[in-house]
């Protein structure tokens, strides 16, 4: 890191993983703007919620990503500097340090994409070694499907197992085949049993939530949940064939170079299935 250079720091609020790597994002894009360091201090909080709801997934992000170690004084340096809330803001005149707070929102992903590749090839060297040779030794799934459970029963926003259903049973039918399904979800497998009664259908064996992240975006099809961030970054960084619920709060997370020979969008309705999803789905084996 250049000491003469403007430095951007970061320190999350207590989010999810995929809404604090959001948060990540815009802050990463403001840094390329302003030609600046980013310094992130940590990625870890106490999740309180999840363990007193009984969650799989406990939400702790202790050595998921590489941080360096930040001391005092420099904390304090950056205590009453400027605030940046928004990647499209600009650096002011004469200063060099700054704080970045943003609210993350799905909706900001696809302000994302003109920075795509330069946001993936970061996002991938920040994660630690030990979770890169994890997911390396992971075959990638046919078909992914993001169930999102935990908090999402609680505030009402949980999908009917049904909808996964019929997608996974259209897919098949489409590529003549009963394709195998890998299920991605904070649930327990006692909530997902109607799912894994259908045949050549498995729960994903559970690592941790960045390495289940990673490897439900090398789905060759992937299925989100409406109005998950892990869902929708999943699908960002993906190079998948991707399908969103009807009533999905973003259509497309990536550039129309990769959504014009790989179809995202939502699932078909009314079996008006687009040339380019049908395309893609029958080359899968």
């Amino acid at each position: 890191m250049d000491n003469n250079k403007v430095t951007l720091y970061l320190e999350f609020p207590r989010y999810g993983l995929c809404n604090k790597i959001i948060t990540w994002a815009k802050a990463f894009v403001w840094c390329k703007e302003n030609d600046a360091d980013l310094l992130v201090k940590s990625w870890v909080h106490i999740p309180i919620g999840s363990v007193l709801r009984r969650e799989k997934s406990k939400r702790w992000y202790k050595n998921f990503f590489k941080t360096p170690k930040i001391s005092i004084w420099k904390q304090i340096q950056f205590y009453k500097a400027p605030v940046i809330r928004s990647f499209e803001e600009n650096k002011k005149s004469g200063e060099q340090y700054y704080k970045f707070e943003s609210t993350p929102l799905v909706a900001d992903i696809p302000l994302l994409q003109n920075y795509r590749d330069d946001i993936l090839n970061s996002f991938f060297e920040m994660i630690e070694t030990n979770h890169s040779q994890t997911i390396e030794k992971i075959k990638n799934p046919i078909i992914g499907v993001h169930i999102r459970r935990g908090d999402f029963i609680t505030n009402g926003a949980v999908l009917d197992l049904s909808y996964y259903i019929n997608v996974i049973k259209d897919l098949r039918k489409v590529n003549g085949n009963s394709l195998d399904v890998t299920i991605f979800s904070d649930g327990h497998e006692s909530e997902l049993s109607s799912v894994l009664e259908l045949p050549n259908v498995s729960l994903f064996n559970t690592v941790n939530d960045l390495v289940d992240l990673v490897m439900l975006s090398k789905s060759q099809i992937l299925v989100t949940t409406k109005g998950s961030s892990y869902s929708y970054w999943a699908a960002f960084i993906s190079n998948a064939v991707v399908i969103h619920h009807p009533e999905t709060w973003v259509k497309e997370c990536r550039p129309k170079e990769i959504n014009n020979i790989k179809f995202e969008g939502i699932y078909p309705q009314n079996n008006k299935w687009p040339d380019l999803l049908v395309n893609n789905i029958k080359k899968i084996k």
